[in-house]
Order: C-alpha cells, then structure tokens, then sequence
C-alpha cells in the first residue's frame, strides 16, 4: 500500500473548527500553564509497511516549543534479532494553526527511541485538541502478525511550554502498536464520551491504522433521549481532506455522506468524523447508553470505488457528574467487532 502525504499548510479551515472548540470548551480554551493530557494512539499495521503513530491530546492549549521522547518496548523480539518493530523513521508533522511548526527529529533503531524537538513562533500547536503530532515509521518485513509492541512517552525527556514560556505538565498515555495479518478488515470504531448534564458530548468515528479512503457513508447512532440539541458534524482536515453532507433529521442517527477527492482521507488515522451533542440539562447521571455504528448502513470505499472490508466496534456514552476532561472510548469497545463487506 502507498500513501501519498499532503505536506499543504493551510490555516483557513482551522476557523470553523476553532469556533466549534470555542463553543464546546469555552473554560479551558487556550489556556497556558496548567496540565495537559498527551496520549500515543493505539495503531496498526502490517510488516515491511508504514505505521502512523498518532499523539494527541484532549483539549486546546497553545504551544510554542517543546520536545517529545518516546520508544517501544517488545514483548517478543523480532526474527531478525531486533528489540523493537521500526526500521526507519520516515517523516514526522507537528500541526500548529499557522502552519509554522519547525521539526527536528532523532531515531535511534538499536533503542528504538525517538525524539523531535518542535517550535511554533505563533505559538498555535495543538490551537485546537486532536492529533498534535504523528509520526510515520517503516516497520520491519519480518515481524509476525499477532505480534504487540508498547509505545510509552519518556517523562524525562518530554516538556513542552505554552505561548509564554511557562512549561505545561503533562499526564502521559501509552499505546500500543499491533502487527495485523494481510487481508484482515480494518477497524473503524464509535467513540462516546463521560459528560455531565447540559454539556456537549463529543461523539465520533475513529480508524486505528492507515489505509486509503476514497468516500463512504458513516451512520453513528445514540439514545435520542440524552440529547438537549441537535448535533454538529465536523470533519478535522489534519486527518485529510473530505467533502460531506449530513443528515441529522432522525433522532437518534446522525448520517454523513462524505468525498475524499485526493484520497487523502486518514492520512492521519484517529477521529475522522467528530459530532458535537448537546446533552439535556435533566439528563440522569450514571446512565450509560450505547453510540454504535449501522452495520448495515456503515460503509466505506476505496480511491478505486472498490468496498473496503470493515471491523465495526461500539462504544458508550456515560452521564456524569461535572463531566471529565476526555474520553478515550475507543479503547472500551463494548460489542464484539462486526465485519461488513
């Protein structure tokens, strides 16, 4: 499989998106110092391919420099001998709103430890909360499908400081890369959130891996009776381009229709579509309702046209009280995986 990354800056679309993140998160919006959650998606990838391993993060705060240090650690080791499942480091973005992020990079294949030094003058990386950063790896042609590496942050030599300089302490989350089998589906998953009464759940629909997306339909289905709004509907650019439509007239569903014309659809794996659900201010706490997506109606193409055999996986969303910081669903899969064709 080859993917062709868009390098394009752009700093536009970042408007619609930086309004959806004003009205969601008002409190918190950009704001400096303070704690900041950095988690290491869990991914996928087949041997000798290219592995995205995503960082991001769960609420907006400007960034002006810092320094990311992360390795894998094996549980088995390579049949060649190596400790760790990346051969060479092929790239790596750092997404700030202006389009200003200056990267330094460093991979060490015998420690499998990597680590980029970054720098925004307009202090815009991570200006709305998502995919901060990813890096693509090619991994080793000899590593065994089944095969799981962990990806963890090194605290001591990680920092990053905010538009003023002060340092931003950082609560890390490590992940794990899987090695899958050619031919297996790949795995689009719901998202549901932790929200308390008369806040904005944010809902979505999340890929674990790259593979090319040409177009599609996404139906995400939820308790009609949590809702206190009608949902928003975004799509991140930073994941790749995509036009959409969407039909929110059935409560309950939301459907989106949606075109990548360059087929740059997840070139960044991680929340593709993202939806924005007021919840009722008399919504009970402790209620814990499914956010699943149609088998039926779910589907997705590639730039060919061709179906894109998928693995469908649910999720819930939890009323609570006061609500938490971020929600990471896509890491509790309530249902078994459903294959459609």
């Amino acid at each position: 499989m080859t993917l062709t990354l868009d390098r394009s800056k752009t700093s536009s679309w970042w408007i619609v998106l930086l309004l959806v993140v004003m009205v969601c998160l008002p409190s918190t919006l950009h704001a400096g110092g303070g704690q900041m959650t950095l988690r290491i998606n869990d991914t996928m990838a087949e041997a000798g391919d290219m592995a995205a391993i995503v960082l991001r993060t769960y609420a907006p705060r400007g960034i002006s420099q810092g320094q990311i240090c992360f390795r894998s650690a094996s549980a088995a080791r390579t049949q060649d001998g190596t400790g760790g499942p990346f051969a060479t480091l092929e790239e790596v973005i750092v997404f700030s709103e202006d389009g200003d992020a200056e990267v330094i990079e460093t991979f060490d294949d015998g420690t499998q430890t990597t680590l980029i030094e970054f720098e925004s003058l307009s202090a815009t990386i991570n200006w709305a909360d998502g995919p901060l950063a990813v890096l693509f790896f090619r991994l080793h042609a000899t590593l065994s499908p089944g095969q799981e590496f962990e990806l963890e942050l090194d605290l001591a030599d990680t920092f990053v400081f905010d538009a003023d300089g002060q340092p931003i302490s950082l609560v890390p989350r490590s992940g794990a890369l899987e090695i899958r089998a050619p031919g297996d589906p790949y795995e689009l998953s719901a998202e549901g959130d932790d929200v308390g009464p008369g806040e904005v759940a944010v809902l979505g629909v999340e890929t674990s891996e790259l593979f090319e997306i040409g177009s599609g339909q996404v139906v995400l289905r939820y308790d009609p009776d949590l809702a206190g709004g009608l949902p928003t509907v975004v799509m991140d650019p930073r994941h790749g381009s995509a036009s959409f439509n969407v039909d929110d007239s059935v409560p309950g569903r939301v459907w989106v229709d949606f075109v990548s014309a360059d087929a740059s659809l997840n070139q960044v794996p991680g929340q593709l579509i993202s939806v924005h659900l007021p919840i009722a201010t008399d919504a009970p706490i402790g209620n814990q309702s499914l956010v699943s997506l149609d088998p039926l109606l779910t589907q997705l193409q590639d730039p060919q046209g061709m179906a894109i055999q998928l693995a469908l996986a649910n999720d819930v969303l939890e009323i609570v009280e006061g609500g938490l910081i971020f929600a990471d669903g896509f890491e509790t899969g309530l249902a078994p995986w459903i294959v459609v064709q």
